[in-house]
């Protein structure tokens, strides 16, 4: 049981790609000494990118999640993740980014980059409902927040954002594997309407 339990504890770890960045997340999940085993359900993990099969394997039967920075990893290091390992190993992984030396200035932008990733180099890997997973299910979860957030449904919070369609698509039915990759690629000005706890914050009622 982590030290943080009741709590949740979000933190940057193992961000590099050397032997000295894996020692963090070696000194974070063992209780060896004078580490200190920080991994549970309730700890998000940004970055996460020198780990080997075993550290993915600790990381998921402890229920972490890792947090994955696509556009800060690859401007600063050239990798992300073994992202296909953390989905093999069914690690939850949420998107963020980071910050805006580095990152994205949005996770719209940053959600545009993962599915070019996806697409490109894990060979479409993860579906457009599991990339768009990344921004809403699985950070709502992290923070012990499913039902309120990451979702529409009753008693949620109301936390909403509308991407308008283009012609050729309002003229045919779409899969939701089609809706969810519209979701995932649009850019601001296909975006009509954003509502937070049910109160239009930009767009026309």
């Amino acid at each position: 049981r982590n030290s943080f339990a009741g709590k949740i504890y979000v933190t940057h770890v193992a961000e590099g790609v050397d032997d000295t960045a894996r020692n963090e997340f070696i000194n974070l999940s063992s209780n060896l000494g004078k580490r200190v085993d920080i991994l549970g359900p309730n700890v998000g993990l940004i970055h996460m990118i020198p780990l080997f099969d075993a550290d993915i394997r600790k990381v998921a039967r402890s229920g972490a999640t890792i947090i994955w920075s696509p556009r800060s990893n690859l401007s600063l290091y050239g990798l992300t993740p073994n992202l296909t390992a953390l989905k093999r190993e069914h690690v939850g992984i949420a998107i963020g980014s980071d910050w805006t030396y580095s990152g994205s200035c949005d996770v719209l932008e940053e959600l545009n980059l993962a599915k070019r990733y996806n697409d490109r180099y894990l060979d479409s890997a993860f579906s457009n409902r599991e990339l768009w997973a990344m921004a809403t299910v699985t950070p709502a979860r992290l923070l012990q927040l499913s039902g309120k957030l990451g979702d529409i449904r009753p008693g949620a919070y109301g936390d909403l954002m509308m991407v308008r369609l283009g012609s050729d698509d309002a003229e045919r039915d779409l899969t939701d594997e089609e809706v969810y990759g519209r979701i995932i690629t649009a850019h601001r000005e296909n975006i009509s309407l954003v509502a937070r706890s049910g109160k239009i914050m930009y767009g026309e009622k």
